[in-house]
């Protein structure tokens, strides 16, 4: 762990990682993320500036730095998406005026990044105006998918 972290190492030390070797994904569940309330991620100042600081300092690092950059566009969609998704985390009211800020340029961004401006902004109007009926139906097919499938047996490990 890079002694300049000192939130989100898990998070760092995966994004120095992919610096030097791709990712691959395998079947088995090798751990989960439990959320809960009190976690950091949603009641810290510090985890949308530690993750800045984790793109920054790896960038100016020579060793990480030559292996990869993070390209204008990239650094932007990436610093709006966290910068909204961190702040709706923790206070949904306080997010509103920075995605509202983005709106203007929001075909200017990535898909993921333009879903997260609007879920900011337009969609508490559009949920506001619209019965609850019509909004579950204005659902992505995906969401809806996902909602209907299985939970996710999170104690498998204390039945072996």
């Amino acid at each position: 762990m890079r002694t300049e972290v000192d939130m989100c190492a898990d998070i760092d030390l995966w994004y120095r990682v992919a610096h030097f070797s791709p990712g691959y994904a395998i079947p088995d569940m090798l751990a989960a993320y439990q959320l809960h309330p009190d976690q950091r991620t949603a009641t810290s100042p510090k985890w949308y500036p530690n993750l800045v600081k984790m793109v920054e300092s790896c960038e100016q690092n020579p060793v990480y730095g030559s292996q990869f950059k993070l390209t204008a566009d990239e650094r932007r969609n990436l610093y709006t998406y966290w910068e909204i998704n961190w702040t709706s985390k923790r206070d949904a009211a306080a997010a509103r005026p920075i995605a509202w800020a983005k709106l203007p340029g929001l075909l200017s961004y990535s898909p993921r990044t333009r879903r997260m401006i609007l879920g900011s902004t337009v969609n508490p109007l559009v949920k506001g105006l619209l019965p609850a009926t019509l909004v579950r139906t204005l659902q992505p097919q995906a969401a809806a998918l996902a909602s209907t499938a299985a939970p996710v047996n999170l104690t498998w490990w204390k039945n072996n």
